[in-house]
């Protein structure tokens, strides 16, 4: 269908969901983005058959993390983050989708395939986003740092991270080695939105049935490795967390739980007794752990 693969095939399973999220009447979010990557990779002409047992498993998931996620950056800039900084950021077109304030400058980083597929798409629709865009080919287990600075990010000003569905895929020594660099260059009132999952959830049997659906193995992808615990790891640093989780947010925007994630249904990640964390956290102090 496309060029992407591995970890950036992932991108597109998000961007479907994101489409048809954005075509209900009761919709969390409208991406004018979604469907223009969906049709580049020729995913609008897979037939509905293939898609019914997978969407049935996901449910509303994709469109409840987008919705936490954007109400985490669009609170965040409410709070006075001028620099929204997407990590790993796929196929997120929260540039062309949030009304982010007068003056904000939103960095996307992914790999560099990823990000020319995405731009490819993004000339061709039209659009244009509501606020600075840059830019930032990079690998986050490398030097990623150096070409965010390059490309204008201000580390005395207040930041909000946003890190949806990126940690999962990177071993535990590389999440730990980003999410330092993050602290280290966050200004007091930076903020940031992660998930975390534990590697066992991607062991749940209906984890398994949606790797053999989509062709995508969630398994092997996931980065090995001891995870820590994001909430602890923060707040010794002087970040005030809090967390949530994906049954929690679909009650809260009147959703049915997504059942791969429902602690009520057989099989689920919720079950593998680890589950998965939305977690945010407000730099109220720095430390040097």
């Amino acid at each position: 269908m496309t060029e992407l693969t591995d970890v950036g095939s992932t991108a597109l399973w998000v961007a479907l969901g994101r489409a048809r999220e954005s075509v209900r009447a009761d919709r969390l979010f409208s991406d004018p983005l979604a469907r223009f990557f969906v049709e580049a990779a020729g995913m609008d002409r897979l037939p509905e058959s293939e898609l019914a047992e997978p969407a049935a498993l996901v449910g509303d998931y994709f469109a409840i993390r987008t919705r936490f996620f954007d109400d985490c950056t669009e609170h965040a800039c409410a709070e006075g983050c001028d620099q929204v900084v997407v990590l790993g950021a796929g196929l997120d077109a929260r540039a062309f989708r949030l009304d982010l304030p007068t003056g904000a400058r939103l960095f996307e980083l992914d790999l560099p395939e990823v990000l020319a597929f995405k731009e490819r798409v993004i000339q061709a629709s039209g659009l244009v986003p509501s606020c600075e865009r840059l830019v930032v080919p990079a690998d986050l287990r490398e030097d990623w740092l150096g070409p965010l600075l390059t490309a204008g990010f201000a580390p005395d000003r207040r930041t909000v991270w946003i890190a949806e569905g990126l940690l999962p895929y990177l071993t535990g020594a590389d999440a730990r080695a980003l999410l330092t660099v993050v602290h280290s260059v966050s200004a007091i009132g930076s903020r940031i939105t992660l998930e975390h999952d534990d590697p066992a959830v991607f062991e749940a049997p209906l984890m398994r049935r949606m790797t053999e659906l989509s062709g995508v193995d969630l398994v092997n992808l996931v980065g090995d490795g001891v995870r820590d615990d994001p909430l602890p790891w923060l707040a010794q640093r002087g970040w005030r967390t809090s967390a949530t989780n994906p049954a929690e947010r679909a009650v809260a925007y009147q959703r049915p739980v997504p059942p791969v994630f429902d602690p009520e249904v057989e099989g689920s990640a919720a079950r593998a007794g680890v589950g998965q964390q939305f977690v945010e956290g407000l730099l109220v102090r720095a430390v040097s752990p």
